[in-house]
């Protein structure tokens, strides 16, 4: 095999194999060089040769490369400010969160690429319903499903899924990402075939509902929406029937009131809700801000800071701040927190520009980046961590090579213009082969 194709089938494995092996963390060998994390330098050294032999000035991979310095910096400065507070081991997790970014906005620019990041999300979707499907007929589960080992001889109708995670808020995360895939898997997946997206779709919704994630799923429904305004034939309708349910929200009339009941907003004032909880643990992270000059505290710690005897805002001893938001705040203070947010924006801004006067799959392509970067903030706070967790990294990797892919896409189409006709199937590197 030649050297140019072995490296490129090395990639397509890695990145094929990736989102499984997140799922799967938990019950793979762990520790600072994890099966996934091996995967993300092996990919890391092509990408870095692949770069030092072509240099380019790709916008993402500058732009990833600020939001990670400024990470890096105030990361820095709060460990050599509160040492006592640092957790190390999400200071790795985040620093291969950042190492993926990296390595996939360079890896982007291969059409192949992104065929293997899709089939394997969707292939790791597949594994882990699997073993959601088993759970339910036989109301049984892997050792890992911490809640339930710890519910279900307490209560016989626990009945919430994990499939291969620790938790089902995070498997719901999972679904909510490899959901929001599946219409660039129809533009990209050849004849009939397609048709079984739908079956496919339904199955792994049902197993979103059994997770009982409300968050996720609002996230999905966030993500079909963007999917729908970013496409021209359902735009205006979209808009409509926004205009209209939120017209019915504001009224109180159906169908608005009841995602209102859905929202459970009325908990917001009631200790111990799960809303009134993420509302406390936000006061927690503000009240340690100023302590820290809003600076940050470090990597992980907001749970030490959260239990300090002098912070006013405690629960029990619930130090998670189940919101990715707060813990970017609270640990790598308010610049880092900016700059963050203001990335996401120009994310969203990029692939709706980018994606402008392509092809269907270039417009896939940015609308699948658009629809997982929105879907961060609210699939952030799905979850008690989201900093610590390797599907962090996988779901912020998934969107920088989208976002990467559907800029390299108009370059190839722009650059190939003047000589291609209409007749034409497919260039020789496009994604519609």
């Amino acid at each position: 095999m030649p050297k140019k194709n072995l490296g490129q089938w090395l990639i397509n494995s890695g990145v094929f194999l990736l989102p499984s092996l997140v799922a799967a963390s938990i019950y793979l060998p762990n520790g600072l060089l994890m099966p996934s994390r091996l995967v993300i330098l092996g990919l890391a050294a092509i990408a870095t040769w692949r770069l030092y032999r072509r240099p380019s000035g790709n916008p993402v991979l500058i732009g990833v490369t600020a939001v990670s310095a400024a990470f890096l910096a105030f990361g820095l400065l709060g460990i050599l400010r509160f040492p006592q507070g640092v957790l190390f081991s999400h200071a790795a997790i985040l620093g291969f969160a950042a190492l993926a970014c990296l390595t996939f906005s360079v890896l982007g620019v291969d059409p192949r690429t992104i065929r293997a990041a899709l089939w394997g999300w969707l292939a790791s979707l597949t594994v882990t319903g699997v073993v959601g499907t088993w759970e339910i007929l036989t109301d049984q589960y892997l050792p890992g499903n911490t809640p339930a080992v710890y519910w279900k001889p307490l209560d016989w109708t626990y009945n919430l899924i994990a499939a291969t995670y620790d938790n089902p808020n995070l498997y719901a995360y999972h679904i909510v990402i490899g959901l929001l895939l599946v219409p660039l898997a129809w533009q990209l997946t050849p004849g009939w075939t397609r048709w079984l997206l739908f079956p496919f779709s339904a199955w792994q919704v049902v197993l979103l509902l059994r997770t009982s994630g409300r968050l996720a799923q609002i996230a999905f429904l966030i993500g079909v929406v963007v999917w729908l305004l970013c496409n021209r034939r359902t735009r205006l309708i979209t808009v409509i029937i926004l205009g209209l349910f939120t017209g019915s929200m504001l009224l109180g009339l159906p169908p608005g009131s009841h995602a209102l009941e859905y929202l459970h907003l009325d908990q917001a004032t009631i200790p111990g809700s799960s809303i009134w909880v993420r509302l406390l643990l936000l006061n927690s992270a503000l009240w340690v801000l100023p302590h820290t000059d809003y600076l940050g505290t470090g990597p992980g710690g907001f749970e030490y800071w959260a239990l300090l005897p002098d912070n006013p805002h405690q629960f029990y001893g619930l130090n998670n701040a189940h919101s990715g938001m707060t813990e970017i705040l609270c640990e790598y203070g308010v610049v880092t927190f900016a700059v963050f947010i203001a990335a996401l924006v120009l994310m969203v801004v990029c692939a709706c520009r980018w994606m402008r006067g392509g092809n269907a799959v270039k417009r896939c392509l940015g609308s699948a980046a658009a629809a997982l970067t929105v879907t961060v903030l609210p699939l952030s706070t799905a979850h008690s961590t989201w900093l610590s967790q390797p599907l962090m990294g996988a779901h912020l990797g998934l969107v920088v090579l989208l976002l990467s892919a559907c800029r390299s896409t108009g370059e190839q189409q722009t650059a190939t213009a003047p000589a291609a006709s209409h007749h034409q199937k497919a260039l020789p590197n496009s994604l519609n082969r």
